[in-house]
């Protein structure tokens, strides 16, 4: 084994925000500073997902933006987004046949962002993730992605690490 694997999970129960699950994740691995998974080096939310393309792209990315700032959730958020930042993380994965220009779906998901953000590629406050993995498209509006590794498990354990002097 190559160790190159990805294995994609689907949650079927709504309820659980899955992005929120992988996040309460990391951080509990980065407190415990310990790994509860065996072989998984890194987990990636999707929590809308479609067949790749544009017009497709352009309507999860607005569910999944829109979810996250929840009307009933505006007040604090409302507060919380002045003067906010945010990056649209993009990647592509098995994807020979790419009809998807990385501009346009970033410039499209750029364009349901609510007002008072601005960009911030170093450390956003708000993080868009944009998977392609070949004719599927999955995106996640997360918090802190950045500061917790890129959900890099062993990145995030190793940066919790002190050195030992001898």
């Amino acid at each position: 084994m190559d160790g190159k694997a990805m294995h994609l999970i689907r949650v079927v129960d709504k309820s659980i925000p899955i992005s929120q699950f992988v996040t309460r994740l990391m951080r509990h691995t980065l407190t415990t500073k310990h790994q509860e998974t065996r072989f998984t080096h890194k987990i990636l939310p999707m929590s809308h997902t479609c067949l790749s393309s544009m017009e497709n792209l352009k309507k999860i990315a607005r569910e999944a933006i829109d979810q996250f700032f929840a009307p009933e959730k505006e007040t604090a958020k409302k507060a919380e987004t002045k003067n906010s930042t945010f990056a649209v993380m993009y990647k592509t994965r098995g994807s020979k046949n790419q009809k998807m220009d990385r501009m346009d779906v970033i410039n499209a998901v750029v364009d349901c962002m609510p007002e008072g953000f601005s960009v911030n590629l170093d450390n956003p406050d708000v993080s868009v993730l944009v998977q392609v993995i070949g004719r599927l498209t999955g995106v996640a509006v997360v918090a802190g992605f950045n500061s917790l590794s890129g959900f890099n498990i062993r990145t995030l354990l190793a940066s919790t690490k002190t050195p030992e002097t001898s």
